[in-house]
């Protein structure tokens, strides 16, 4: 995991609001939104929300 790719730092626009925060809220109820599938262009922040959804729920749960 990336310590540089959390949520606090991720920038946030109209193309990837709603990847935010479904992946902000995957966090909070795992089971709610599972399987959370994001898809989406090059840059969009793909690979960063998954890295901070890692970081968020690592503490508690195994991620690979």
């Amino acid at each position: 995991m990336d310590p540089n790719k959390s949520f606090e730092n991720f920038v946030i626009g109209k193309s990837n609001n709603l990847a935010y925060q479904a992946s902000q809220k995957v966090c909070e109820q795992i089971a709610h939104y599972n399987p959370l599938f994001i898809y989406g262009g090059i840059g969009m922040g793909k690979t960063h929300l998954l890295n901070s959804i890692g970081l968020e729920v690592g503490e508690s749960k195994k991620v690979m």
